[in-house]
C-alpha cells in the first residue's frame, strides 16, 4: 500500500533510464496492473492491487459515519486520509479522491468526505426537534435561553444535543456569539435595528434599543466586531459601511 511515486523515483528504483521506465509504466497501466495520478502536471504511479481494498475500506467507513452522524455533511477528510491513506501526502490524497469522485464513489474532495449519494437530511424526529429548538430561540429574540436549559426541557440526550447544535449552526438557523446562542434572524434584526438608530453608539444605548440585558448585548456586539460590522472607538462602537 505504498504511496504513489513520480516517474523519476520509479526509474531510480528500477535502475532504468526514464524513457524505458515510462514505456514500462505505460504498458503496466494499460494492463491494469498499476495506476497513476496527475499531480502538478506529472504522473505518479502506484500499484493497482490495493485499490479495491482502499475503495471498500473507504466506503465502509463513510457508510458507518453517515449512519452514526446523519446530520453531518461528512467525515473530516483528514480523518479519512489518516485511517485509509496514511502514506499519501495531501496532494496525492486529493488527486485520488478526485478520481474516486469521477467514478461516482464520493463527493468532490473538500474538507469533508462523503459518499456521492449521501444526502444530509434530518429524520422526521430530528426535524421536529430541530424546528422546536429554532422556535424557542426565535421567540427568545435578543434574550435567548440557555442551550442546556432548552435541551434538558426537551429531554434531548447530550449526544443528540451536540449533533443538533452543530447542524443548526452549520445551516445558519442559529448563530453562536461568544458564549451565547441566538436565532439567526434575531442577530440580523439586531443589526438592522441598531443601524437604523445609530452610527456611533454605546453598549448602554444598544441595550436600551434592543430592550435586552448587558450580557446579551455584549455578545451581539462582539459578534458584530468579529464580522467587521462595527469597530470599537473608545467606549463606543461605529457601524462600518456594508
Amino acid at each position: 500500500q505504498a504511496a504513489p511515486v513520480p516517474l523519476s523515483a520509479l526509474s531510480q528504483s528500477a535502475q532504468l533510464p526514464e524513457k524505458e521506465t515510462s514505456a514500462a509504466a505505460a504498458a503496466l497501466s494499460e494492463a491494469g496492473r498499476i495506476k497513476y495520478l496527475m499531480i502538478d502536471g506529472e504522473r505518479q504511479y502506484y500499484s493497482a492491487a490495493p485499490d479495491k481494498n482502499w475503495r471498500d475500506h473507504m466506503a465502509g467507513l463513510l457508510n458507518d459515519y453517515h449512519r452514526k452522524y446523519p446530520l453531518r455533511q461528512g467525515m473530516p477528510a483528514a480523518e479519512l486520509r489518516q485511517r485509509v491513506f496514511a502514506k499519501f501526502n495531501a496532494k496525492q490524497f486529493s488527486a485520488l479522491l478526485e478520481g474516486y469522485a469521477a467514478d461516482g464513489l464520493v463527493a468532490p474532495p473538500g474538507p469533508l468526505a462523503a459518499k456521492a449519494d449521501f444526502v444530509c437530511a434530518p429524520a422526521p424526529k430530528q426535524k421536529a426537534d430541530l424546528d422546536a429548538i429554532e422556535t424557542v430561540y426565535r421567540e427568545g429574540g435578543f434574550t435567548p435561553p440557555d442551550w442546556a436549559d432548552v435541551v434538558n426541557t426537551m429531554r434531548i440526550s447530550a449526544v443528540d444535543a451536540a449533533e443538533y447544535l452543530t447542524w443548526l449552526l452549520e445551516h445558519d438557523r442559529l448563530i453562536r456569539a461568544g458564549e451565547m446562542i441566538f436565532a439567526s434572524g434575531a442577530v440580523r434584526e439586531a443589526e438592522e435595528l441598531l443601524r437604523s438608530k445609530f452610527t456611533v453608539f454605546t453598549v448602554a444605548e444598544a441595550r436600551d434599543a434592543l430592550n435586552s440585558s448587558r450580557k446579551y448585548v455584549l455578545a451581539l456586539l462582539g459578534f458584530f466586531d468579529a464580522r467587521k460590522y462595527t469597530a470599537r472607538e473608545g467606549d463606543s462602537r461605529r457601524f462600518l459601511k456594508l
